[in-house]
């Protein structure tokens, strides 16, 4: 009897390590239809109802439990009030599996260093993966200084279905480049600094073979963040060289194609007349509850034909697919952040803080993307209809970042 326990609550406990992967398969409901959607929902509960059986609860709590509340409340508004369901429905299926990751991961936070390492060992290798497939595709933006790594992966066989754009392949190296540095600068052995050093070089030559502005801008902005936070001293380097950045580029704009192609200020301006133009619509009955979920797009299309699917604002967006119910997500969670952040600041450091610090400038990073364009949620056209995907990067970095902040030890007051 002993023995049938031990091997239930073994394989009980291989379960909840790999709780997050049982989501997966609401993603691939959503785009192949299979599995169905029952057999999804069953397979991305089935850890939380083994999680209560052995602790009584179904998930750990976080401190971004409100705001992800506030945000299923929207989600489930913004179903109800969106006419297109089919849209609606996508989004509100890969949401909730998103979640689900964010819990299967901060539900495991007491696990210990090994459990951590292979994680973010596994999350790097299916980046590089995705940068070699992109590379291989030859779709993205190709200048001088980048055709060669294209023609070096050119023998990769292309695949069918969507291409991945250099922004996407921009933001996850964008937010990636600074984790990777926190943890660098704080690190005190040998071996992880010199490994740290040698992915933060790989990461960041990917992210500037990928030719994309919006990743440069967001990167930038996330390291700026981070070596503030290190060192306070540092923005008296940072802001002349920011001027010597912007004059270089602004000096060579015109004679180097990929900075204007890249960085284009026509692109800029189309997002603001994008913008400028969806307010006025944000009126009435929708100035409350938003469009529902992914119908932006039909209603924009409405009035202003032949306009992208997406408002290139994931705060707008966010606002136009839940109404108010989304503007309270957003500041709810910015105030969770700035409260568990200075925890994070004051902790004794150690490479634990780097890679809170580091998560930080990866939520900067991500925040500056999501000015310009988006990357909580992807369209995807399928038998002509849109399908609106969330995009779990957003997720496993909040989850991250809670389980450092769960596992930071704070400075202790000396005794008197």
């Amino acid at each position: 009897m002993k023995k049938a326990s031990a091997i239930l609550r073994f394989l009980a406990d291989i379960i909840l390590l790999l709780q997050p992967v049982f989501a997966a398969p609401l993603f691939f409901t959503v785009l192949m239809d299979a599995p169905p959607l029952w057999v999804g929902l069953i397979l991305g509960v089935f850890p939380l109802a083994v999680r209560y059986g052995l602790n009584r609860n179904f998930f750990k709590q976080t401190p971004f439990d409100i705001p992800i509340l506030i945000l299923i409340i929207g989600l489930i508004v913004g179903y109800l009030v969106a006419e297109n369901k089919n849209t609606a429905s996508s989004a509100l299926i890969t949401t909730l599996a998103s979640v689900l990751i964010y819990y299967g991961i901060t539900s495991n936070h007491r696990r210990g260093k090994s459990y951590w390492s292979v994680f973010t060992s596994i999350i790097f290798l299916i980046f590089i993966s995705i940068a070699g497939w992109f590379f291989s595709q030859g779709t993205g933006r190709v200048f001088v200084f980048n055709e060669w790594i294209f023609r070096l992966f050119g023998a990769i066989p292309n695949t069918t279905g969507p291409n991945l754009h250099q922004h996407g392949l921009g933001i996850l190296f964008g937010v990636s480049v600074p984790v990777i540095l926190g943890a660098w600068l704080y690190a005190r052995q040998k071996v992880p600094f010199i490994l740290l050093g040698c992915l933060f070089l790989l990461s960041t030559t990917i992210l500037v073979f990928a030719a994309s502005g919006g990743g440069w801008l967001a990167a930038l902005a996330g390291v700026y963040g981070i070596l503030i936070a290190w060192k306070t001293r540092a923005v008296y380097y940072l802001i002349p060289f920011t001027g010597i950045l912007t004059g270089m580029a602004l000096v060579f704009y015109d004679k180097l194609a990929w900075i204007s192609k890249s960085l284009s200020i026509g692109s800029i301006i189309s997002r603001f007349d994008l913008w400028v133009k969806t307010i006025p619509l944000i009126s009435g009955q929708h100035g409350f509850l938003g469009f529902g979920l992914g119908n932006w797009s039909e209603v924009f299309d409405s009035h202003y034909p032949f306009y992208p699917t997406h408002l290139h604002n994931d705060f707008l967006q966010l606002y136009a697919d839940m109404g108010i119910f989304g503007l309270m997500a957003i500041l709810a969670g910015v105030v969770v952040l700035v409260t568990t952040g200075k925890k994070i600041l004051s902790s004794p450091n150690n490479m634990v803080k780097g890679i809170g610090i580091g998560l930080m400038g990866s939520i900067i990073a991500g925040a500056v993307f999501s000015l310009f364009d988006v990357a909580l949620y992807g369209y995807y056209i399928k038998n002509d209809v849109y399908l609106y995907i969330s995009i779990p990067l957003f997720w496993i970095c909040i989850a991250a970042y809670t389980v450092v902040y769960k596992n930071i030890k704070t400075v202790q007051p000396p005794e008197l």
